[in-house]
């Protein structure tokens, strides 16, 4: 008997703790509101706490590190092609890639340019595989990747600053600063790297 009342409070003391962890995100893969256990399956939340503890320097690294997709550097810039199912080089052209659930692909064979996305401004990343031309239209074939800014409170002033060093010369900084008013908000990000590469005449 003593037993049972032991494992009975146990468990009403677990049940309370284990709901809240679920209930803590609410995403909007679907376009509607919803907790996280009610999620699609195949979906992949990364958040802001994430994010900061990734070595990633660009967006299109840090999917490509938390977010289980291949990504590509076909043309020497930072924006990386993502492929989210195995589409090899046509993968742009079958994720689709929302800032706040608008559109950022384009209808031709340029990659999303996610370079430009301060990592400190995300709050999450919602990646749902499969394919979602119903709920979005042409160009997600092979998923969907909308990714959500932070939304500070009215009178709020934000900023970040990180730098680093690394070797062959590895040099980086980032710095942002942000104001959200009563009516209008805004904000500035800048980043800087410079590395002379791990071989010749591979400087960046």
């Amino acid at each position: 008997m003593r037993t049972a009342i032991t494992l009975a409070a146990l468990a009403a003391f677990a049940a309370p703790a284990y709901s809240q962890n679920d209930d803590a995100i609410s995403v909007t893969a679907t376009r509607f509101p919803e907790r996280r256990p009610q999620a699609p399956v195949g979906m992949t939340v990364i958040t802001a706490e994430q994010i900061s503890r990734d070595t990633a320097r660009t967006l299109p690294e840090l999917l490509g590190h938390l977010g289980g997709l291949h990504t590509r550097n076909n043309s020497g810039d930072p924006n990386l092609q993502i492929d989210l199912r195995g589409f090899g080089i046509t993968g742009d052209q079958n994720t689709l890639v929302l800032l706040d659930g608008l559109r950022l692909s384009e209808a031709d064979l340029e990659s999303a340019q996610l370079s430009a996305i301060p990592l400190e401004s995300i709050e999450r990343i919602e990646i749902v595989r499969g394919a979602g031309a119903v709920l979005y239209g042409a160009g997600a074939t092979g998923g969907t990747i909308n990714i959500i800014t932070r939304r500070s409170p009215a009178g709020e002033t934000r900023g970040n600053a990180l730098a680093r060093a690394g070797g062959f010369g590895t040099e980086e900084l980032r710095g942002g600063f942000s104001r959200q008013g009563e009516v209008f908000g805004g904000g500035v990000a800048a980043s800087y790297e410079d590395t002379d590469g791990y071989r010749s005449n591979s400087r960046a």
